[in-house]
């Protein structure tokens, strides 16, 4: 969200520094160290949610790991300071404003990262909103976790709306006793949003664990979307999918990622969530649970057979239920991963006799047994998949291979650098993956920055093909007609895949509900609008806009025709 003093300002340099919010009253202004030390914290734990969430999230997740009381102990120090720092604060929803980083922190503790990234996920807060300084965070949890806190924040006072709207007069997301601190009313353009992704990158290349501190506390403002302005809702939602949630995967943290695109559908396509959601298989002991439970049963039953193997599982989110449906043309009905496991073994012949007792457990489906061992995909994938009716009578996929087996398709095959191994290795970075990790996220940067101050709209578009090369976008008709397009497509792309003649008398766009450029790059779940006109005529320079080899062609027709035409009053040459 966009923090905006008046109208007036808006000539003004919008990366201007702006005041400090103001310290609630009850705290007389003091710093967060001295409102510690002067009064309990139960003055205000009592009043906000419990750290016991963080550091129950932590333990969970590091099982066995050395040196626990004291990560536990930076946990709760960094939750006290948070919760001093924020004092009586109130965000709209009427919640202590102290749920936001405390969410940011149970995120990236489920995440099973480490405790100073945890620690930061709490700590940023702060340095956003202007109540405490870089080096009090220094001084107080050390280099590492200041540092990861001020490469995780936004520079202070900044918030954003990603509209073009009018101004939104509602009470601002950091609210005292002595009333809203801020209107939230400016929009942010595509030369501030890139600026905004050059910083974070920026940040990620010194160390990547910045970018999963934002992720984790842009999923927290995904799930308060409901209290944003609702001009604000789309794009912010678009937003998160386009660029958020493939870091996530990028990343290696899956459950971000599927909770930001599930969000994010939900905002975007209301009905289709409510549909799928409410046609998955639910009720006790829930779908994790089931995962869980199934799982072990798969694997102890493996055993018993004398296969040595591990097996993971996992429930296919709605947005991933919903994208298959639409990528391949699918009724719910003929979705049979819903629930995957992945037995993992240590030969060819053991993938075999895995696929013999699971066979004899579970009735498969006719016709989805398939044998990539035998006969290799061709990216050089090996597996056994197959289709079975599971426990509960639920439809199961499942694959069998070795490890070596699994090449780009495993359940992390989109991680290109996975930041939870950084746990076994107490205040340093993961080394598994590091150097190529940090490779992807200079192509990134590159990506972005290449030309920025020229056309940031063309840099935003280079940074999520970057992101996601190969996944088309879908973009819907105003009737929910579904149009599939490449990477960086934009309204000109889209006019042209519905109908050449509607390409050629283009004359405007609205993509959800907003007015666009017919550069605009569109992202996927956008609901894209034509105008037409009769005396619309393609220009030269949609050849440059156009991101498809197809539309392009279609362009150079209508413009040669257009050549060829007669003028008014002058007869054709003759052939």
């Amino acid at each position: 969200m966009a923090i905006a003093d008046d109208s007036a300002d808006a000539g003004q340099d919008p990366w201007r520094k702006r005041p400090p919010l103001p310290h609630a009253p009850s705290r007389g202004g003091e710093s967060p160290a001295a409102a510690i030390a002067s009064s309990p914290p139960e003055s205000f734990l009592l009043q906000a949610p419990d750290v016991n969430s963080v550091t129950d999230l932590y333990l969970a997740g590091h099982p066995g790991r050395g040196g626990l009381p004291e990560d536990v102990e930076l946990l709760r120090r960094s939750y006290a300071w948070t919760g001093a720092a924020c004092g009586g604060a109130l965000r709209i929803g009427g919640e202590p404003y102290l749920a936001r980083p405390l969410a940011t922190a149970n995120a990236l503790a489920a995440a099973g990262l480490d405790a100073a990234t945890v620690a930061s996920g709490l700590l940023k807060e702060p340095l956003e909103t202007g109540r405490a300084a870089f080096a009090e965070i220094r001084e107080n949890f050390g280099e590492e976790v200041a540092a990861l806190a001020a490469g995780a924040a936004d520079p202070p006072g900044e918030r954003y709306c990603l509209t073009a709207s009018s101004p939104w007069d509602g009470v601002g997301f950091m609210a005292s006793a002595a009333g809203p601190a801020y209107r939230y009313a400016s929009p942010e353009g595509a030369a501030r949003r890139a600026a905004r992704f050059a910083l974070a990158l920026e940040a990620a290349l010194r160390d990547p664990r910045t970018l999963a501190v934002r992720i984790a506390s842009r999923l927290h403002d995904m799930r308060c979307l409901p209290l944003y302005p609702p001009s604000c809702r789309a794009a912010y939602a678009q937003e998160t999918l386009d660029y958020y949630a493939p870091l996530a995967g990028a990343l290696g943290l899956p459950k971000l990622r599927s909770d930001l695109e599930d969000l994010s559908l939900m905002t975007l396509r209301p009905k289709d969530y409510a549909d799928i959601s409410s046609r998955l298989p639910e009720g006790p002991p829930g779908r994790e649970g089931f995962v869980r439970e199934t799982g072990r049963a798969l694997q102890a039953s493996l055993r018993e057979f004398r296969v040595d193997c591990e097996v993971r599982g996992r429930a296919k989110h709605v947005y991933g239920v919903w994208r298959k449906m639409l990528l391949q043309n699918l009724p719910f009905e003929q979705i049979h991963d819903l629930f995957a496991f992945r037995v993992t073994v240590d030969s060819v012949e053991a993938c075999y006799r895995a696929l013999g007792v699971v066979h004899t457990l579970y009735r498969p489906l006719p016709g989805r047994f398939k044998d990539y061992i035998s006969l290799p995909a061709q990216d050089g994938y090996r597996s056994l998949h197959t289709a079975v009716v599971g426990p509960r009578g639920v439809r199961m996929e499942i694959r069998i291979g070795s490890a070596g087996m699994r090449g780009r398709r495993g359940d992390d095959a989109e991680a290109v650098l996975d930041l939870r191994p950084a746990v076994a290795r107490p205040g340093g970075l993961p080394a598994p993956g590091l150097d190529a990790g940090l490779r992807y996220l200079r192509s990134l940067h590159a990506a972005l920055t290449d030309g920025m101050d020229r056309d940031p709209d063309a840099s935003l578009s280079r940074l999520r093909k970057a992101l996601d090369p190969d996944g088309p976008v879908l973009a819907f008709t105003p009737m929910n007609g579904v149009v599939k397009l490449p990477q960086g497509a934009t309204p000109i792309d889209f006019a042209y895949r519905i109908h050449p003649g509607l390409g050629d008398r283009l004359a405007a766009a609205f993509v959800n509900g907003s007015p666009v450029g017919l550069g605009h790059t569109l992202g996927s779940l956008s609901t894209v609008r034509i105008v037409t006109d009769t005396s619309a005529r393609p220009a030269g320079d949609w050849l440059d806009k156009a991101a498809s080899p197809k539309t392009r062609a279609m362009i150079r027709k209508a413009l040669s025709s257009a050549r060829e035409r007669p003028r008014p009053g002058r007869r054709r040459p003759a052939s």
